[in-house]
């Protein structure tokens, strides 16, 4: 799909499917969750937090997780010898959140996750790589697309195309070691 297909597309699903989590949306539309999440706000058809939302594996997870996790940690408080299984049956939570909220509890950390909303730089990055998508898409060129024009092109002309596809061709190759570049600063400055 082009971008505005995909736009057109999430904006159709997010009205169609408001209960849907903005990385189920993400996923079927080809966009970022932080496009999702932008695209919700401005339409204005954010789901109330106490609504559960149907993720990309079928189950529904409340957005905001802070009361879910104040009652694992009183139970936990009432009760630590409890096993993680069992407490999450009892209120309705993965065993993996029990286990965070254990951890957080022994190291006198915060239950509630602090989350905060992704920036608008962001969500303008997000478009941004979606504008960079859809550029790709329209200026791919494949055999048959240059094959089907090679009998029509003036044999005095020809010179003048070939220099261009060269040039193009040399614009492309900068771009490739330029990603490649960029990739290999990210990975030398993780290490």
């Amino acid at each position: 799909m082009t971008s505005p297909e995909r736009e057109h597309a999430l904006r159709e699903l997010i009205t169609s499917q408001p209960e849907w989590s903005d990385r189920r949306l993400a996923s079927a539309c080809g966009v970022s969750a932080a496009r999702v999440a932008a695209v919700r706000r401005a339409i204005g058809n954010e789901v109330p937090a106490d609504v559960p939302r149907l993720g990309r594996d079928g189950r529904r997870r409340r957005s905001d997780t802070a009361d879910l996790r104040r009652r694992i940690a009183a139970t936990l408080a009432s009760n630590p010898e409890r096993a993680d299984r069992n407490v999450a049956h009892a209120v309705g939570a993965s065993p993996a959140t029990v286990r965070d909220v254990r951890r957080r509890m022994a190291r006198r950390e915060p239950v509630v996750l602090q989350r905060s909303r992704p920036s608008d730089a962001v969500v303008e990055r997000a478009d941004r790589i979606g504008e960079f998508t859809s550029w790709l898409a329209r200026t791919e060129i494949s055999e048959t697309d240059w094959r089907d024009f090679l009998d029509v092109i003036p044999v005095g002309r020809a010179y003048e195309f070939a220099d261009i596809a060269r040039e193009r061709a040399t614009r492309w190759r900068a771009l490739a070691r330029q990603l490649e570049a960029s990739t290999q600063a990210g990975d030398q400055a993780r290490d």
